[in-house]
């Protein structure tokens, strides 16, 4: 009972924290993202839709939306797991808010002489995104 009420009640939050400050609020737009790059409109249906069952699709869409919205150029090794950014992006903003919230006062900016200890127990092997 404990754990379905935990995991509620994180549904909860994250979906909160998603419409607030994730820039992926709403669906990415793959027609658009074809047109930057020709790489990933390869994989692109001629519908619009991206098949997620094809991981080399998946791997090209974290690719170009890395490069799109924080130009960063990564290759991922096909060995290894391609999590959606999206969803690391709302981890990455829960941890933040995880840190401004547990400090001696409220703080939404970076503190240099703030020490910060953390354990992260999320990923069970690496991950090429966190």
């Amino acid at each position: 009972m404990v754990s379905a009420l935990f995991f509620y009640a994180n549904c909860l939050h994250e979906a909160k924290m998603r419409a607030a400050r994730n820039i992926y609020n709403d669906d990415v737009d793959f027609t658009a993202l074809a047109l930057q790059f020709p790489e990933f409109a390869k994989h692109l249906k001629s519908n619009g839709q991206l098949d997620f069952t094809d991981p080399d699709a998946v791997r090209q869409l974290t690719k170009s939306l890395l490069k799109r919205d924080f130009n960063l150029e990564v290759e991922i090794p096909q060995d290894r797991l391609c999590p959606p950014v999206p969803n690391r992006l709302n981890y990455i903003l829960w941890l933040q808010d995880l840190l401004d919230t547990t400090g001696e006062e409220f703080r939404d900016d970076y503190d240099p002489d703030r020490t910060v200890v953390g354990l992260d127990m999320y990923n069970f092997q690496p991950n090429p995104l966190i």
